[in-house]
């Protein structure tokens, strides 16, 4: 969301927006955060604390963990500073955010840069090299592989919308 809302004010600062598409824009934004807070919600009730409080408290930490994975996504970020970012030892933020999302953060954050690389490539005004990059990913090998995984085409099939 971090990131989403960074490109928005980037393309507003930079006169490309107009006010209706800027209003649009964060309110799709909006609906997608609100979307997440009943998925938020049923990951504090997994935890198996006693007190009410401490699950919020242990779920608000683990936002604040996955919110700077999703700011830098681009980017090579370790379990340690998503775990420095939610106040706990990276152990107990890996157990935290498992219960919490069902996934590892690694699983999560790969799974996210794929979903922008698909967009990406949807777009058709990036290579696929570029994509590769832009989403994160350090190898262009091992992006086309698990992107063919992932979705079952090529970046290059998905690029030519088949």
């Amino acid at each position: 969301m971090l990131a989403a809302l960074r490109s928005l004010y980037a393309s507003k600062a930079r006169g490309q927006m107009s006010r209706t598409a800027t209003e649009e824009a964060f309110l799709r934004i909006a609906r997608a955060r609100a979307c997440e807070f009943p998925r938020a919600e049923e990951g504090a009730s997994r935890f198996t604390v006693v007190r009410a409080s401490t699950r919020e408290e242990l779920l608000r930490r683990v936002l604040r963990g996955r919110d700077l994975l999703l700011s830098r996504m681009d980017e090579s970020v370790s379990i340690a500073d998503a775990a420095r970012a939610a106040c706990l030892s990276k152990y107990h933020f890996l157990r935290a955010f498992r219960t919490a999302f069902r996934v590892t953060p690694h699983q999560f954050l790969t799974t996210q840069r794929l979903a922008r690389a698909r967009t990406l490539l949807c777009d058709g005004k990036h290579t696929v090299t570029d994509v590769c990059l832009e989403s994160g990913f350090q190898s262009l090998g091992s992006f086309s592989s698990l992107f063919r995984r992932h979705f079952g085409i090529s970046p290059e099939q998905m690029q030519r919308g088949r």
